[in-house]
């Protein structure tokens, strides 16, 4: 009994040391010990949500994709990646940049949990097609080329296809290059293959005069004394025109149809003049106009069918 008696006296003095230590800051308790430990365990996400599952970018465009963590104050760093960075690639901050057409999957991924975006980058079409002419006149049997400027310029597919409403006046090829056959007028068209966008170019086929001549080359002509020049011009099938012009309009001017006004005394030179160059002359020379008239007679008496000479 005298034994009992002591192991509780014993027992209870240590339990009450416990509780002193406890109370002054000394060796915690073991439950107290054990709840500490607990505390310090990080918490991961069990599931991690983007705020979209997938996404459509252009080449060059940019977006930050934010994620939501689950259970609150989970303490994840999240690892970013693309499974093809050609089409999109991701910085550790969620922002995702678009590089080229195609697809890929983006993934943030945590401790135990991930999530995935697919990124679509739908091929750049070619918007708008630029020729370096919008009319051009090529001569029979000559050739000229013509350029397309695509836009925008990350257009994928550049390739331009070209046709000609009539070939019968002019054909094109694939690269572009224009070939005249016959006198008249066609359209050149470029379609782009991927997108359709077009652009014109109307062509006249010429054909050249390759020579010039005036119905007279030289005249002396009287004030106000109107006349007209004609001319001619070879091959008679020619497309070429006349441009009418005078070295010197104080002295005479010409019109579009070739006729001449003589204003004042003088020389000057009319030039007609070709679409393709060729250019012929006529030099004229304007009198002065007479300001008065003397006869060598003053009377004079005739009988029938008689003559006289003043």
């Amino acid at each position: 009994m005298k034994r009992l008696l002591a192991f509780w006296l014993i027992l209870t003095l240590l339990v009450g040391t416990g509780s002193l230590y406890a109370e002054e800051g000394e060796p915690q308790e073991p439950e107290e010990a054990i709840a500490a430990e607990e505390e310090a365990v990080p918490v991961y996400a069990e599931t991690i949500t983007a705020d979209s599952e997938s996404l459509e970018l252009h080449a060059g465009d940019q977006k930050q994709i934010q994620v939501t963590l689950q259970p609150e104050g989970a303490e994840d760093e999240l690892e970013w990646s693309s499974s093809d960075e050609s089409v999109a690639f991701v910085s550790q901050d969620g922002t995702v940049t678009a590089v080229g057409s195609g697809t890929t999957v983006i993934t943030a991924k945590g401790e135990t949990a991930k999530a995935e975006i697919t990124v679509t980058v739908p091929k750049q079409k070619v918007e708008k097609i630029t020729l370096s002419a919008a009319t051009l006149k090529i001569p029979k049997g000559k050739k000229s080329a013509l350029q397309a400027e695509i836009s925008p310029d990350d257009a994928e597919n550049q390739e331009v296809i070209w046709s000609s409403s009539n070939t019968d006046v002019a054909t094109i090829d694939s690269i572009g290059q224009i070939t005249a056959k016959e006198a008249g007028t066609t359209t050149i068209t470029a379609t782009a293959v991927d997108g359709g966008a077009t652009a014109t170019c109307e062509v006249t086929v010429t054909i050249p005069a390759t020579k010039i001549v005036l119905d007279a080359t030289k005249g002396t002509k009287g004030v106000k004394e109107t006349f007209t020049l004609k001319p001619t011009l070879s091959p008679s099938n020619t497309t070429d025109r006349v441009k009418w012009s005078s070295s010197d309009k104080a002295i005479a001017t010409v019109s579009k149809n070739g006729k001449v006004t003589p204003k004042k005394a003088g020389s000057c030179t009319i030039t007609a003049k070709t679409d393709s160059g060729k250019k012929a002359t006529y030099k004229l020379t304007v009198k002065k106009a007479p300001t008065s008239i003397k006869l060598n007679k003053t009377t004079a008496t005739l009988n029938i069918k008689s003559k006289v000479t003043l």
